[in-house]
Formats: C-alpha cells, sequence, structure tokens
C-alpha cells in the first residue's frame, strides 16, 4: 500500500475567483480529515493510503479495486454545501477535487443540491468505451465549414431519448472528465495522450458533422456509452489527465486526405469488443516504446494523422508557436501581461504587472504562482499548456461586457465573415445575432449615422434600426433584415476599421478645449497664430476639418484665449451640451483616437467634452486636494451619463505627479486604485525636470527626451492602452 493525494481547490463558477475560508470535511475507510481552504481557494494536500499500482495495471484484475474511495463535504456561510462520494485515489496519483461553490441567494435558499455520487471507475466496471462508428454519417449543410474547438459542449445526461438534464461545460473540462473516467490515471503517458486523442477526435467529429442538432436535438453529445463516451458530470479527475488534456485539447485524428476529425471507435478489448482502439492495448503498446501515433496508426492504420488546429474559440490570440521566458519581449508578451492582470483582479495574490511588452523578473515569479495555482510546472516559463490555461481563466474571469469590447462573443472568437447561410431578422437569436452587434457596436464607434446596439444575441428593434442605418449608409436595400449581401459588407467595414487598431501606426487627433492652450503649444503650433481653432467650431459652427492642424506627432485641433468666452456664447444655444460632439462626428471614420484635452474645470466647456466622448481618461496628481477634485468629477459624471450620454465609460485613471518616495503618493495611488478596481494605469507618470521643461520647448517629452523618466513612462501607458484594444 502507499499514498495518493487529494487536492482540494474551491472556486466560484467556471473558476473565475478562488473561494477563501471553505470547510472541507474529508471521509474514507477508517479516517476523517478536516481542511479550510486560504485566500486561494486552496487546502492543505491530503495523503490516503491506496492499493498498490500493480492493480490497476494488471488487465485480468477484475475483483479487488485498484484504487481508495472517499467522500467529501464543501461548506461555507452564504455558499451551497457541496457533496461528492465516490471520489477515487490512486496510488502515486493526484486526485483535483474543485468545488464549485455557487453563491447562496435568496432565491436559492431552500435549495438543497443532490451529492455527487462518482460510480464505480468505467475500466473496473466493464462499462465504457465508446459507441459505434456512425453507419450514415452526417454530411452536407450540416457539416461545418471548418474544425473549431469549442469552448464549451453541451452534454446529454442520457441517451438520446431518454429525458435527461442537459449541461454546457467547458470542452477542456468535459475531456478531463471523460479521460478520468475512462482508463486509470497509472498507465503509460503514451497510452494515456492515444486515449484522449480518441476521445477528443470523437466529440470533435460530432461537433463538426452537427451529429444531434441535425436529428432535432439540444445538445452536442450524450454520456451514453451505447452512442458516445463516458461522462460523470461534477466528478473529481486525476491531475495527470488535467495536464495531458491542456496540452493537446486543440489536437484531433484524421485520415490523410480528410478534413472532420476521425470518429475514433473505441473499448477496453476485455468485456467489450469493438473495431478500434483497444484501452488495455494501448498499456502494452506503450510498455513496448511505442509513441502516442504509433499506438493510434496500430489500431486506425498507417493513414491516421494528428493535427492542431489554432481555431480555438474564445482564445483571443493562438499561442505563438515557442516558449515565452524571462528577456523575452514582444506584443505576445502584452497578452499575456494584459491578461493576467485582469485575472489579477479576480486572483490578487498574483500580483499586477506593468503592460510594457518586456518579460521581466516580477512577470516570472507572477507565472510561477498562476502555474502553481493551476497545477502546472512552476518554472516561470509560458509554454503552450500555460498559455492556454492563461488564455481559459482570463475569458472565465472576465464577462459579456468586457469581452465584446475585445472582440469576442459569450459563444467564442468572432466569425471570418463567411455567409452562415441564413438571414437574421428580428425575431432571430443566437451567436450569429451576437455577432452581427458586435460588428454593428464596432462601426457604430466612427460613423455617428449608425447607432450602438445592447450585444445580447436577441435581434430586436434595437438591432434593426442599426441594420437598416447601415443598410441606408452603404446603398443598400433598407429593409433592416441581415441578408447575405448585408452580413458580408457589414463584415468587411469593420474588419478595416478594427484592423486599424492593430497597425503599428495609430491615427490620433488631439483637440484642445481648453482656452488656456496647452495642449496646443506642446505641440509646437503657436496659438496665437491659429486662424481656425475650437472656439470656431462650438460658436461659429466652422467644419472641424477645416480647422486640423497636422504636426509630425500628431494632427491637431488647437484652441487659442478666446475659447475663454465660449462658455457665456454657448448659453443661449439649443442643445448646448452637444455643440463638440456634433463637430467631432465627420471626424469619427478619420482617426483611430479622438483625445479632447479639456479645462481644469468643470464648466460648459467641460460638459461638451463628456458629452462628445465615448470613454473618459482621468488624469489624478498624487497629491490631497486632487481627491476631492475627483469625488465631484465623478458626481458630474454620473450625471451626464444619466441625463446626456448613458454610453460614457472610464477607460483609465493616470496616476501624475508620482513621486516614489514619498509616503503621501503612495497612500494616494492605493486610495485610487481602491476606488477604481482595474482602472488604474499600471504606469504612473513621476515628477520630472524633462517633462516640466517640454512644453516650453514646444515639444512632447518624448520628442525633448525620449531616454527621461517621463518620456518612459508615457510610452508605457501608450502600450497599456493598445493592449486594452
Amino acid at each position: 500500500m502507499m499514498n495518493g493525494i487529494l487536492r482540494i481547490q474551491t472556486y466560484r463558477p467556471r473558476q473565475s475567483a478562488p473561494v477563501e475560508g471553505v470547510t472541507v470535511v474529508i471521509t474514507g475507510s477508517g479516517f476523517t480529515a478536516h481542511r479550510i481552504t486560504d485566500a486561494e481557494g486552496n487546502a492543505e494536500d491530503v495523503a490516503i493510503c491506496a492499493p498498490a499500482c500493480a492493480l490497476s495495471l494488471d488487465e485480468n484484475n477484475t475483483t479487488t479495486l485498484p484504487y481508495a474511495v472517499c467522500s467529501l463535504t464543501a461548506r461555507k456561510p452564504g455558499y451551497r454545501t457541496v457533496r461528492i462520494q465516490g471520489i477515487q485515489i490512486f496510488a502515486g496519483q493526484v486526485t483535483l477535487a474543485r468545488p464549485e461553490m455557487i453563491p447562496d441567494t435568496e432565491e436559492g435558499k431552500d435549495i438543497v443540491d443532490p451529492p455527487v455520487i462518482i460510480p464505480t471507475h468505467a475500466l473496473f466496471a466493464g462499462n465504457g468505451g465508446s459507441g459505434p462508428a456512425p453507419t450514415n454519417p452526417c454530411t452536407g449543410s450540416r457539416v461545418l465549414d471548418r474544425v473549431i474547438v469549442p469552448k464549451n459542449i453541451t452534454v446529454h445526461l442520457g441517451r438520446p431519448a431518454a429525458s435527461a438534464r442537459n449541461v454546457t461545460v467547458s470542452f477542456r473540462d468535459y475531456i478531463a472528465n471523460v479521460a478520468s473516467s475512462e482508463v486509470y490515471p497509472t498507465w503509460p503517458i503514451e497510452a494515456l495522450k492515444a486515449n484522449i486523442h480518441c476521445q477528443i477526435s470523437l466529440a470533435l467529429n460530432r461537433i463538426y458533422t452537427e451529429w444531434y442538432p441535425s436529428k432535432g436535438y439540444t445538445f452536442n453529445i450524450t454520456n451514453s456509452t451505447s452512442y458516445d463516451q463516458y461522462y460523470v458530470h461534477g466528478r473529481t479527475v486525476f491531475d495527470v489527465m488535467v495536464k495531458l488534456t491542456d496540452d493537446i485539447f486543440n489536437t484531433y485524428i484524421r485520415k490523410t486526405g480528410t478534413v472532420n476529425p476521425y470518429y475514433s471507435e473505441y473499448c477496453d478489448g476485455k468485456s467489450v469488443t469493438c473495431p478500434g482502439l483497444k484501452q488495455w492495448g494501448t498499456v502494452t503498446l506503450a510498455n513496448q516504446g511505442r509513441n502516442a501515433l504509433s499506438i493510434l496508426k496500430y489500431y486506425y492504420g498507417s493513414d491516421i494523422e494528428i493535427v492542431r488546429t489554432s481555431n480555438i474559440q474564445s482564445i483571443p490570440r493562438s499561442y505563438p508557436g515557442s516558449p515565452l521566458r524571462r528577456g523575452d519581449r514582444g506584443t505576445a508578451v502584452f497578452t499575456l501581461q494584459r491578461q493576467l492582470n485582469r485575472i489579477t483582479k479576480d486572483y490578487p495574490f498574483l500580483g499586477l504587472l506593468t503592460v510594457d511588452g518586456i518579460f521581466g523578473s516580477r512577470m516570472t515569479e507572477t507565472v510561477k504562482r498562476f502555474q502553481k495555482q493551476f497545477n502546472l510546472t512552476a518554472d516561470g516559463v509560458v509554454g503552450r499548456q500555460t498559455w492556454y490555461k492563461i488564455s481559459y481563466i482570463y475569458v472565465s474571469v472576465k464577462d459579456l461586457a468586457e469581452l465584446t469590447s475585445e472582440g469576442e462573443t459569450a459563444a467564442g472568437t468572432l466569425s471570418d465573415g463567411t455567409w452562415g447561410g441564413t438571414v437574421l431578422r428580428v425575431g432571430s437569436s443566437g451567436s450569429a445575432v451576437e455577432q452581427l452587434q458586435f460588428w454593428l457596436n464596432t462601426l457604430a464607434q466612427y460613423t455617428s449615422s449608425i447607432p450602438s446596439v445592447t450585444v445580447d444575441g436577441v435581434f430586436g428593434s434595437g438591432t434593426a434600426a442599426a441594420v437598416r442605418a447601415f443598410q441606408r449608409k452603404y446603398g443598400l436595400t433598407v429593409d433592416g433584415a441581415a441578408g447575405k449581401q448585408t452580413q458580408a459588407l457589414l463584415f468587411s467595414a469593420a474588419v478595416n476599421l478594427t484592423a486599424a487598431l492593430h497597425a503599428a501606426g495609430r491615427r490620433v487627433l488631439l483637440c484642445d478645449f481648453d482656452p488656456q492652450a496647452n495642449a496646443t503649444s506642446g505641440l509646437g503650433v503657436d496659438k496665437g497664430s491659429v486662424r481656425i481653432s475650437t472656439y470656431d467650431l462650438a460658436v461659429n459652427e466652422q467644419e472641424a476639418k477645416d480647422a486640423v492642424v497636422h504636426t509630425k506627432f500628431g494632427d491637431l485641433l488647437p484652441s487659442n484665449p478666446a475659447l475663454s468666452g465660449a462658455g457665456v456664447e454657448l448659453v443661449g444655444i439649443d442643445d448646448r451640451e452637444h455643440v463638440l460632439k456634433r463637430a467631432l462626428d465627420p471626424l469619427r471614420p478619420e482617426y483611430d483616437y479622438i483625445f479632447i484635452d479639456c479645462p481644469p474645470s468643470l464648466e460648459l466647456l467641460t460638459l461638451n467634452a463628456l458629452c462628445a466622448a465615448d470613454q473618459i481618461l482621468i488624469p489624478v496628481q498624487c497629491e490631497y486636494y486632487a481627491l476631492e477634485g475627483l469625488s465631484d468629477l465623478m458626481t458630474t459624471l454620473r450625471a451626464v451619463k444619466r441625463r446626456l450620454n448613458p454610453g460614457l465609460s472610464v477607460f483609465g485613471v493616470l496616476l501624475t505627479m508620482f513621486d516614489g518616495r514619498t509616503n503621501f503618493s503612495a497612500q494616494v495611488a492605493e486610495e485610487v486604485r481602491r476606488h477604481f478596481p482595474g482602472k488604474v494605469f499600471a504606469a504612473a507618470i513621476p515628477r520630472n525636470v524633462r517633462l516640466a521643461e517640454a512644453p516650453s520647448h514646444g515639444l512632447p517629452v518624448m520628442a525633448y527626451d525620449r531616454f527621461s523618466r517621463g518620456a518612459a513612462a508615457y510610452e508605457q501607458v501608450a502600450q497599456e492602452i493598445i493592449a486594452k484594444e
């Protein structure tokens, strides 16, 4: 006898955040153990005496359980109690118990969740394996145009026609569950990989051919081994299965010369026979030195190949192809830093990073902490497993509003614009509508005639109005329905605009709406010689395009002291709060970013800027009175959102005049971060002589002294802004 390990980690649903202070009671044959989870949701491992490994490696053992059995109960006030029975502990292996702690809402207080009961392992019971290969493969319009690894898979917990529950789970969690249910974790690694490749390919075949939806069902696959493969909802899984799944979840088997994932039929080869892979046979072949591909070819033929796809739903960016480590830099590092910082909101022990595209020592430690939390090798190197685990957790902790702002939807990443064959109109719903709404919103950011819509996957009157506006602008038949032509043109227009945000050179316009005209002078423009200024836009209805001044640092709408009187002159104008918005709207399609520099007081000019903006970037000096002013600004902001500009939001808060040598600066920074969680830029603008000198020379600090601390800080801020695109 030797020990196996039960590892307990408590999370909110979808691993969106750890849950601290959960009391876990573990009971087994002759023992009871108590554990309490820490701030990371982790509890001390429980060592449990288990039968010898030889029992799980002997295909003739049909009488003695090759594992120990225990149960656990997880409780915390304010959460539903979780009970799991029949947990399997193998010698020398780690079993992961991840109780999903669901808040106990008022509506759910009387709900008593039944325990999760893990049955005898399918390999021991002789009821595992897969259903037979389809005799009439689904072809034609129901076959998807490309193989996609889905974010989620919907499993029917019974035979197809049975009245049973449907559950939707992460695809990777599904595969790790099937692997834990079908084969033993003690087997050789190459045998395990061969089996998991089969399980992935079979599931992807069902999804790719839309096998069950084509027959009128609302699920992708069943847990019946008479039809598909074994899945036990809510069961504990083995650490080795999770690690292998994380490495190969985006691979599948196919026959050379074909596209579709192969329906990889399999069975144990003992209690059940089949023409495909024999589970026990993979152990023998692995022990002979064969790798996973060789094992698969042994059973399915020499024309079998393993394909890795980058078409992964919900993953913002595919693995760059080689590991990232300390000393690396570039856009892939930016991506990781941005994602890790978002994860840190829910896993604060990871620590915030400076989003600068440089993989330094601090990032190495953050990656190590992340890897340790999610049972990866804690080496600080971001290989394929770690990259996709970070992406997975990143998506899990974000809500729909955040996802759609980054080009993702609840159903996963956006389509490639291929015609889906369905006209979308009032009453339509689903991911296709959701993606249509996203593209409409993208275009609405640049075209004032197209209204923004709620991205909810429901084609209502608001979506129809936005479609009609798009059709009108682009000379299509104005019917409010999105057919092939409308969808194709919308995709093309939106992609072209979105692509500009990822180009190296951003198109930037600075609108100086401050009578002091400091921004104008700072870009080297003489405010006394300005022919047309923002005063003329506000008061004389001059067209903004005629006022644009091109500088080598970007385009400028200049100001001059005449603007100081505009506040009084605007009082008598109808809809005076939206004067600047009306002036700037025609320029929106011409620029990637339009920055509005406001006066330092909350008056009518500032109100115009707030009505013209989509988002607000708030600079905060690290001094006491700045906090008082910030409170007044937020009061104004709430009033503007309520009455004049409902779409206005805080893009970010920038700490300025920061002096790291003083406790007071640190206190102000801490207070600001407390009030604006996740919104404060990692880079702070320091007190810097070169920053103060640059305006007097009519130059931005990057041009005046690009190697100064001030220039470096602003470059970091710029990269953080780009990273949020």
